[in-house]
Formats: structure tokens, C-alpha cells, sequence
């Protein structure tokens, strides 16, 4: 009787193992999904190269350089009569407008933007020379002006012993031409327009070698 047992054990168990077998074989043919596809559907089924995403956030090289160039313009020009880059008019000129890219820099950092860090630190002298002229021109007209007053008003005031007003206008004419002197100067850069231009030219030259981009 036993026998009878193991037999229709053995039976029933080798039936269990067949038809498991077919269950497997139909598990491992299942088709894989790449990474890849996975993504893309993740993303709504659309997927683009690195280097279109890259090209969409990073900015251009063209549009580096643009950001970084330095570009001169002349200010008081007759644009019947433009400012030509290598004649003796644009030699003496001194009235331009300093840009990097689209934003207006002043004279100093305009050199220092270039490069020229010597000429740099003399426009910031010229500069300040400049505001100090204005100033002590006022104060020297202030001072005529004293004068003038005082040696006309007899016995009042500090310089009432002064035997004429020629010394207060001689003050006077010095401080007005010093003012004036330093105003106009404030006006006009160290730098004249062909100066400027070159050294403009000569940094988009460097520039535009190393972003790769012919200027």
C-alpha cells in the first residue's frame, strides 16, 4: 500500500513541475523597457539630445561676445559731417561714450576693461584734477568777489584797508576761468576718439580669438 502512496506522490508532483515550467518560460520572455523609454515616458513620450537642451539654456557664443565687447560712440557729432577714425579732426576729438556690451562704463574702467591699467589710474587723476580746478575756481571767485566788495564799502569789512577793487576783480577773472577750465574738462575724456577706438578694437580682436568668434 505504501508503494501505491510514493507512486501517485511521484505522479503528482511531476505534474505540479510541468506545468509550472511554461508560467517561467513565458515570464522571461517578457520584452524589456530601456532607461531611455522609460524616460521619455516619464516626460510624455518626449525626449530631446543633450546638446539641443544644452543649447536652449546656455547662451550662444556670439551672444557672450555681444555681452562682453567694447564699443565707442562720439557724442556731439554733426551727422552731416561724421567723426572719421583716422583724421586729424578725430585725433583731437574727446567727446565719446564708452559701452560694454549695451551698458555705458566711464573712462576708468573702460581702460581697466581693456587691459590698460596705467592709463586707467590717469584718467582717474585727470579726472579728479578736474573736480579740484572747479572747485577752487569757485572758491577763488568767492574770494575776488570779497574783495571787490569790501574795497568798495570803505571802512567795514576784513579788507576794508584794500586801496582798490583791481586785486578783487584780478581774483575774480582767475576764479572764473578756473571754473569754467575745470567744467569744460569734466566734459571731455582724457582719451582722445581714436585712442579709444583702437584699444576698443584690439580687446573685441583678443576677445573674439578666444570665444572663437571672428570680429
Amino acid at each position: 500500500m505504501w508503494r501505491a502512496v510514493r507512486s501517485i506522490l511521484a505522479v503528482t508532483l511531476a505534474a505540479s513541475l510541468l506545468a509550472e515550467a511554461p508560467l517561467a518560460a513565458a515570464a522571461d520572455t517578457t520584452p524589456s523597457v530601456s532607461p531611455a523609454i522609460t524616460a521619455a515616458a516619464a516626460t510624455g513620450g518626449t525626449s530631446s539630445p543633450p546638446s539641443v537642451a544644452a543649447s536652449a539654456v546656455l547662451p550662444t557664443v556670439r551672444a557672450q561676445f555681444d555681452l562682453k565687447k567694447l564699443t565707442i560712440e562720439p557724442r556731439g557729432v554733426d551727422p552731416a559731417r561724421p567723426l572719421r577714425l583716422r583724421t586729424t579732426r578725430a585725433r583731437f576729438w574727446k567727446k565719446w561714450d564708452a559701452y560694454q556690451g549695451t551698458t555705458r562704463i566711464d573712462e576708468a574702467n573702460f581702460f581697466r576693461i581693456a587691459g590698460d591699467e596705467r592709463n586707467a589710474r590717469t584718467v582717474e587723476s585727470f579726472h579728479h584734477m578736474n573736480r579740484v580746478m572747479t572747485g577752487c575756481g569757485l572758491a577763488v571767485l568767492v574770494a575776488g568777489l570779497l574783495v571787490m566788495k569790501s574795497a568798495r564799502g570803505g571802512s567795514s569789512g576784513p579788507y576794508s584797508n584794500h586801496p582798490s577793487r583791481t586785486g578783487g576783480a584780478v581774483l575774480s577773472l582767475a576764479g572764473v576761468a578756473m571754473t569754467v577750465s575745470g567744467a569744460m574738462r569734466r566734459d571731455e575724456r582724457w582719451a582722445p576718439y581714436t585712442t579709444a577706438a583702437d584699444l576698443a578694437t584690439r580687446y573685441n580682436t583678443r576677445l573674439g580669438a578666444e570665444l572663437g568668434v571672428k570680429f
